[in-house]
């Protein structure tokens, strides 16, 4: 990946990250500061990944996030029938969806912040100072590789094209020289035969 299309995620993910602050606000809107301040500890960890040799059933978290399961969990169970909510759907207040507007920003926030470090490793490298005779030869390299590969490309395509004509040609010198024999023949016949699927293998190998 290069920095322009880091740069575009990097973008893309930032605008993200406006939308689901915006859900933030819009959930937020009339709970108590204690009922928010439950659920932002979403907004700073992941869930993350499952590790080799688990299953999904087994896994329940990174550490950071069982945490803020468990007191989201307590919390709302402790304070059931005092957390303001709202009858409409599409409004706030509403702590579940602003839980869950929590955990989208701590992943986009998670997300954001790899392309923010792939980004100043390709920036560090280009600023690095580079050694000259090394550097000229790994370029030169790179493009006399990029040439061999572009070349073969185009030769493996003309190839693919002249194939049926090739093939023909050299079947029809082949048979010119290797007559069928009576089919009364069977053991001549199945030899011929023999020799014939050897000269289209050895065909198709050469090719």
């Amino acid at each position: 990946m290069d920095v322009a299309e880091l740069q575009k995620r990097i973008d893309k993910k930032n605008a993200d990250i406006a939308k689901i602050e915006k859900r933030i606000g819009k959930w937020s809107k009339g709970l108590r500061p204690e009922d928010i301040a439950v659920c932002e500890p979403f907004g700073h960890c992941v869930y993350g990944t499952v590790p080799r040799g688990s299953s999904w059933s087994d896994y329940h978290g990174t550490e950071a996030y069982q945490t803020a399961v468990q007191n989201y969990r307590k919390y709302v169970k402790e304070n059931e029938g005092q957390i303001p909510s709202s009858d409409d759907w599409n409004k706030g207040p509403n702590i579940q969806e602003l839980r869950n507007a929590y955990v989208d920003l701590g992943e986009a926030r998670n997300t954001l912040a790899n392309y923010q470090i792939q980004l100043e490793k390709i920036n560090n490298f280009d600023n690095a100072e580079k050694i000259k005779p090394m550097w000229d030869f790994l370029t030169e390299w790179e493009n006399k590789v990029y040439d061999w590969y572009l070349n073969n490309a185009k030769h493996y395509y003309e190839l693919e094209i002249d194939y049926y004509q090739e093939y023909f040609e050299a079947l029809q010198e082949w048979l010119n020289d290797n007559v069928k024999p009576d089919s009364t023949d069977y053991r001549a016949v199945r030899q011929w035969e023999n020799d014939k699927y050897r000269f289209e293998r050895n065909f198709n190998e050469v090719y």
